[in-house]
């Protein structure tokens, strides 16, 4: 049973998926430890190559995608389902997960991961920084997030 995608969500699903991404964000990224607005450190395994968008450990750039992946206090690719619009929901019983994750919409992962391998972005229909601001995130917190340029 595969992953469903969930084809133009409302604007009230992805702020509610976004809120609850957010709830449950880590403060610090979960491997090496850094604060929102601060670059992953060599060999985290959660940054991200700034060249082809992948897992930089695991990276064939020549340059193994470089440093400077900022740590956003989400789960990479989470704001770029925000924007995109990226919504799906699995199909029946979930093969990993309890009852709980069953059909239940989630934020498309799979799909930014290969629009990031592929280069080939939709028009992005949503704000995450003005999302940010609706909701009164700090100002200093929004500010560390987009103070470098995400791939």
């Amino acid at each position: 049973m595969p992953w469903i995608s969930i084809k133009s969500p409302t604007i009230d699903m992805l702020e509610t998926l976004m809120l609850e991404a957010m709830s449950r964000s880590n403060e610090k990224c979960p491997d090496c430890g850094v604060s929102p607005g601060e670059a992953h450190l060599p060999g985290c395994d959660v940054a991200r190559c700034l060249s082809c968008g992948g897992q930089r450990l695991s990276c064939r750039c020549e340059d193994n995608g470089g440093d400077g992946d900022i740590w956003t206090g989400l789960w990479p690719g989470t704001i770029e389902c925000f924007e995109y619009g990226l919504v799906c929901y699995w199909d029946g019983p979930h093969p990993i997960g309890g009852i709980e994750s069953v059909n239940k919409p989630r934020f498309d992962l799979n799909t930014e991961a290969e629009m990031r391998a592929t280069g080939k972005f939709p028009k992005k229909i949503h704000s995450f920084r003005d999302f940010l601001i609706k909701y009164e995130v700090k100002p200093e917190l929004i500010n560390k997030i987009f103070s470098r340029e995400q791939p």
